[in-house]
């Protein structure tokens, strides 16, 4: 499956929409710049593992009604992008990891 085709299924700009939202949110807070960072690095993957999964358990249907608009229904493969989210939460997950063992233990 192609980048274009992943971030397709992954409703990119819905993704991108939310992200900003969060990330904008965030910025209002006296936290400082790069947790507001981190936080929409782990939105954005978030919304793009929804999409995702939201593909892959809808492609049954959506290759039985013909729809055209989704990128595993016509002739991406649900096998690849069911591997799609364990890369995203792989990264939060390493992301998660690195942030315990700071020292000054920010949260």
């Amino acid at each position: 499956m192609t980048m274009l085709a992943l971030l397709k299924a992954g409703h990119f700009g819905p993704s991108v929409t939310v992200t900003a939202v969060g990330f904008a949110l965030s910025l209002t807070t006296d936290r400082p710049l790069w947790l507001s960072g981190v936080l929409a690095a782990a939105v954005f993957t978030g919304q793009l593992s929804i999409g995702w999964s939201n593909d892959w358990i809808d492609h049954p249907r959506d290759v039985a009604i013909g729809r055209s608009d989704k990128p595993i229904a016509i002739g991406g493969s649900a096998d690849d992008l069911s591997a799609s989210p364990r890369w995203s939460h792989s990264a939060v997950a390493c992301r998660c990891r690195w942030r315990r063992r700071r020292p000054d233990g920010c949260t």
